[in-house]
């Protein structure tokens, strides 16, 4: 679970995201279920998406994973 303090943060930058259960569980697939290795991987849905439109947007979220 992603914490206010995050959402918070995200939306004081003006950063886009979606904590939203659809968003997350659609986005979160990729290719993982075509290798028997990584098929067990397939069911993990991520906390948030984010959508940086720029270089600064990138920095502010990888400084804001750092701290979490």
């Amino acid at each position: 679970m992603i914490s206010n303090h995050v959402i918070k943060y995200l939306d004081r930058e003006g950063i886009r995201f979606s904590d939203d259960s659809e968003v997350l569980r659609k986005e979160s697939r990729d290719m993982t279920y075509m290798s028997p290795f990584l098929s067990r991987f397939s069911d993990i849905v991520g906390d948030i998406i984010v959508y940086p439109v720029n270089e600064d947007e990138v920095i502010k979220i990888v400084e804001l994973c750092i701290e979490e």
